[in-house]
C-alpha cells in the first residue's frame, strides 16, 4: 500500500522504466549510464532521514529537494540537459513555466 512516507526511485531508458522500488526506508540504486557513466539514486523520507539525491558522473542533482527530483540526461553526447523538482504544492502554472524554460 503506497502512503504519504514511500520514497520513489525509478529509471527509464528510451521510454520505458527499466527499474522501479518504493519503499518507507531509505533507498538506494547504484548503475550506469551507457557503458561507463555510473549514477547512484537514493531517497529517505521524513521519518528515514530526509535526505534524496541524484548522482551521475559524480556530480550531484536535486539534493535534498522535497518532492519529485527528475535529471534527464543524454547518453549519446554524455551531458544532462535539464533538472526539474516538482512539488505536490507547485500550481500547474509553475511547471508549466519551468519546463517552457528549459525547451
Amino acid at each position: 500500500m503506497k502512503t504519504a512516507i514511500d520514497n520513489p526511485i525509478a529509471v527509464m531508458k528510451n521510454g520505458e522504466v527499466t527499474f522501479e522500488q518504493m519503499s518507507n526506508r531509505a533507498i538506494k540504486k547504484k548503475g550506469t549510464v551507457g557503458d561507463s557513466v555510473e549514477y547512484v539514486l537514493y531517497s529517505a523520507g521524513h521519518y528515514v532521514g530526509s535526505t534524496s539525491g541524484i548522482k551521475i558522473g559524480g556530480e550531484t542533482f536535486g539534493t535534498n529537494q522535497i518532492g519529485l527530483n527528475i535529471v534527464v540526461y543524454d547518453q549519446d553526447k554524455d551531458i544532462v540537459l535539464d533538472e526539474v523538482n516538482l512539488r505536490k504544492s507547485m500550481k500547474q502554472s509553475e511547471i508549466h513555466g519551468m519546463w517552457m524554460r528549459n525547451i
